[in-house]
């Protein structure tokens, strides 16, 4: 075999040292795993174990992931191999090509990505290249069966209703930014950055397909929510003699009373205009609007 034909079969090559496809998947599907280690790689993900992304993206930290294979393989048995990495300057992207192997035999090989952010004085190219390495590693792991549950379509929503909002926020350093929706924890603190200040909580769209006949001419429970919400509003101001705030904010849409407000953009639009006026008036949060009825 020639050395051109002899390149075209090697997968990795780094410092004059390279691998073919052979061997980088030397003992590919022959690792020996004991009954105990794969009682272990099936148990349910832990509560703890579960980290949330401002898009909305579920994942597993990367301390944890670790743990669990120190745990189950021990320290030393298993490694992440890199084979590739990646970055592309123009949309500050890293991506890293790795191999995980436990006791010397090729278990998977995925492609981890990462965003670098160079206006964050604390982000570097380095800190997203582990980050990415971190991504690949969990990636690998799902061939283990590891965290398999934040790959469920069906168990990540049910987590989200359960565990997370979705949350409108503004970046106060831009003029005439566009407000974005991110998710956090219901647990957590409200966004507070200096590039990003959380302005009120998505509302909730209502399921017609459940509302009883009894109330289809009725007041409907997303209309009965602003309502509770916007007396909530007026009781605040009112006690701080800025009621004319509010009557202000009704009529800049045209309207003489919240009762008169159908549409359900129109009443988000409302509540977000009445939480910058309470927050304004007060310097500390008020989220009181926000609150489920």
């Amino acid at each position: 075999m020639d050395e051109k034909e002899n390149k075209k079969l090697m997968v990795w090559e780094e410092n004059g040292t390279s691998l073919t496809a052979q061997e980088l998947h030397k003992g590919i599907s022959e690792v020996k795993i004991t009954e105990v280690q794969i009682k272990a790689l099936q148990e349910p993900i832990k509560e703890s174990e579960i980290s949330l992304r401002p898009d909305g993206i579920v994942y597993p930290s990367q301390i944890y992931v670790r743990n669990r294979l120190n745990n189950i393989f021990k320290p030393g048995r298993w490694a992440l191999m890199r084979t590739s990495v990646h970055v592309d300057k123009k949309n500050n992207k890293v991506f890293f090509d790795g191999v995980l192997f436990i006791n010397g035999s090729f278990i998977a090989q995925a492609i981890g990505e990462n965003q670098y952010h160079p206006n964050n004085p604390m982000d570097s190219w380095a800190v997203a290249l582990e980050g990415a390495k971190s991504d690949s590693l969990k990636r690998c792991c799902k061939d283990l069966g590891l965290f398999k549950e934040l790959w469920d379509g069906k168990f990540v929503k049910d987590w989200l209703d359960k565990n997370a909002i979705q949350v409108w926020t503004k970046n106060p350093t831009k003029q005439g930014d566009k407000p974005k929706l991110l998710w956090r924890r219901k647990t957590d603190e409200p966004f507070d950055l200096w590039n990003c200040k959380e302005t009120g909580l998505v509302q909730k769209k209502l399921d017609k397909t459940k509302t009883p006949k009894s109330q289809v001419n009725k007041t409907t429970k997303s209309e009965l929510t602003f309502l509770e919400k916007a007396k909530i509003a007026y009781e605040w101001l009112n006690s701080r003699d800025k009621v004319n705030e509010y009557r202000d904010c009704i009529g800049g849409f045209g309207f003489t009373s919240a009762k008169e407000i159908k549409d359900v953009k129109t009443q988000n639009d409302i509540l977000e205009f009445l939480h910058e006026i309470m927050t304004k008036i007060k310097d500390e949060r008020q989220n009181g609007i926000y609150e489920e009825a």
